[in-house]
């Protein structure tokens, strides 16, 4: 077995970035135990949903945020269809996840997704001795922004052009 070295290659990928509207409120009013339980059954009823329903792969949690991408490092086919599948079901599964007992009253987390398809560097990028599997590209940060500009139109999902051309028979 051969160990990852630095660089990536170009690749077609769809790209999904999610957050959660009002989150740094939100968390000011739990403890951090209670803070971390909740996000945990969140972001565990997410990464179900990307990984196995979908068959992403997570490339980064940043806080309360994820960054998926589809089609690397394994094929997926019809990689645009599922990624905007995993939005559709994941902002589903967040507010289902509020009617549960387990989730003890608390608030919806109502959570936003940018979604896009274009090629990205895919590969082991950092230092040589602390690397990360990732993509990146002008892909990624436009995915990125089209999850923040949920906040500008209040919506939950915005998919780029390109993307809703490759899944627009779908949905």
């Amino acid at each position: 077995k051969s160990e990852p070295v630095l660089g990536g290659e170009l690749m077609e990928i769809s790209i999904m970035f999610s957050d959660i509207k009002g989150f740094t409120t939100f968390s000011e009013q739990l403890t951090p135990n209670q803070l971390a339980d909740v996000l945990g059954l969140y972001l565990d009823a997410l990464s179900r949903i990307i990984q196995r329903e979908t068959r992403g792969t997570i490339d980064n949690y940043i806080g309360d945020a994820i960054m998926t991408i589809w089609n690397a490092p394994e094929p997926v086919p019809d990689h645009p269809r599922m990624a905007c599948l995993a939005a559709l079901r994941c902002r589903d599964a967040a507010r289902a996840l509020a009617q549960t007992p387990e989730w003890r009253g608390l608030p919806v987390f109502e959570t936003r997704f940018g979604l896009h398809c274009a090629t990205a560097l895919v590969g082991h990028f950092g230092a040589r001795d602390r690397m990360n599997f990732t993509a990146i590209g002008d892909a990624i940060n436009l995915a990125s922004r089209l999850e923040g500009l949920n906040k500008q139109y209040g919506t939950s999902i915005i998919a780029s052009e390109a993307i809703a051309d490759r899944a627009r028979e779908a949905f």
